[in-house]
């Protein structure tokens, strides 16, 4: 667990001192659809990011629906700054992030984009979608 988090906070210092890329991407969800140039965006079903970052502190992990945190572009100082609220989640009241519930989501770009699933790099695409599958593991605690 501490060695996953190290990873994230390495992953996370590496790209600050690299230079920022930024995506126009299209994304659909629910009816809705929104076109930003974005930093980062992070989808999940729970709480913890990373080991130990809360990117999406109200999802929940059994309600059927995916969370959406959608850092949009900033500054590498402002970036820097947030990192510490998102490591206790309470980074919702920053201009330039903004959090959507959905059950499921579509991204586009005209480029290909990294993507990262449980910690492993996934396949660069231009067209992503995610979706959740409520309810469909079953677990036998003793």
């Amino acid at each position: 667990r501490i060695l996953s988090a190290f990873i994230y906070v390495f992953a996370t210092v590496k790209k600050l001192l690299s230079p920022f890329s930024y995506h126009n991407v299209k994304i659909k969800f629910d009816g809705q659809e929104i076109h930003s140039k974005i930093l980062f965006i992070a989808i999940s079903n729970g709480k913890i990011y990373g080991g130990r970052f809360k990117i999406t502190p109200e999802a929940i992990l059994d309600d059927g629906l995916l969370e959406i945190c959608l850092v949009e572009e900033m500054g590498r100082f402002k970036y820097l700054s947030i990192i510490p609220k998102v490591f206790k989640g309470t980074h919702a009241s920053i201009k330039g992030i903004n959090f959507y519930r959905a059950k499921e989501v579509v991204i586009e770009s005209s480029e290909t984009i990294l993507a990262q699933v449980s910690g492993e790099v996934i396949e660069c695409q231009k067209k992503f979608t995610i979706t959740l599958l409520p309810k469909s593991l079953k677990l036998i605690v003793p």
